[in-house]
């Protein structure tokens, strides 16, 4: 019984170690992608044209994507590796941002 905990305490360290890097990259990003969506706002509004109602609506659109995937992804990092869940991640991420760029 005492080598069981051991192994899972190990693994969780392990664990840990591997996720707690990416996770705290993870957090940097959103935190700058929602201050940046706030500073965008200024010069957006008043170069585009933009009412205060559609950047509203922009903005409101990428917030239900952050909260309809958070689910899926709390899923998928619970039933495979959480490497191989990053790795899903990175790759989609990825893909993302050569079908959005020219």
């Amino acid at each position: 019984m005492l080598a069981d905990a051991t192994l899972v305490d190990r693994t969780r360290h392990q664990t840990a170690l591997r996720l707690l890097p990416f996770l705290f990259v993870l957090y940097i990003v959103n935190y700058l992608d929602r201050t940046s969506v706030a500073y965008a706002a200024i010069g957006m509004s008043r170069d585009l044209g933009f009412s205060d109602r559609v950047f509203g609506l922009g903005v409101g659109v990428f917030f239900i994507g952050y909260l309809a995937l958070q689910i899926p992804g709390s899923l998928l990092a619970e039933r495979r590796a959480g490497t191989e869940a990053q790795a899903i991640c990175e790759e989609e991420s990825a893909t993302l941002s050569r079908a959005t760029t020219r």
